[in-house]
């Protein structure tokens, strides 16, 4: 068996700094020194952290997939349900009451200022 050319600590020090966050460049330029590339058994060191960073990313998109897929059911629901045309600011508070989302989301969902939502009018 080969002994490698790094410790255990620094490999394990690479891993945790991908697993933060931290791009796969600025972690080469670290090891700017080594002329070989960082190996795990058989596998590069740098596939090993695109992979991660291709998984994060891949979850990021999909929270935002969902996100968006619900913000349409919503207002579909709501343009089935309506069919006057209704102020936003009952809209907005409808949303938010049905569907359990924040005063922001809903307000955003119709086009509506949060602080004209929040506005208290003086009738005579």
């Amino acid at each position: 068996m080969t002994k490698s050319k790094f410790t255990e600590s620094q490999i394990v020090l690479t891993l945790k700094q991908s697993d933060t966050g931290v791009e796969v460049e600025e972690i080469s330029r670290k090891w700017v020194s080594v002329r070989r590339p960082i190996t795990i058994g058989k596998r590069n060191m740098a596939d090993y952290i695109s992979v991660t960073t291709v998984g994060r990313r891949n979850s990021q998109l999909k929270k935002l997939v969902a996100d968006l897929s619900l913000d349409k059911q919503i207002l579909l629901d709501v343009l089935k349900k309506s069919s006057e045309a209704s102020p936003k600011k009952r809209l907005a508070t409808e949303i938010r009451d049905n569907y359990m989302i924040s005063l922001r989301r809903s307000c955003d969902l119709v086009i509506l200022q949060r602080k004209v939502y929040l506005l208290v009018s003086i009738s005579p």
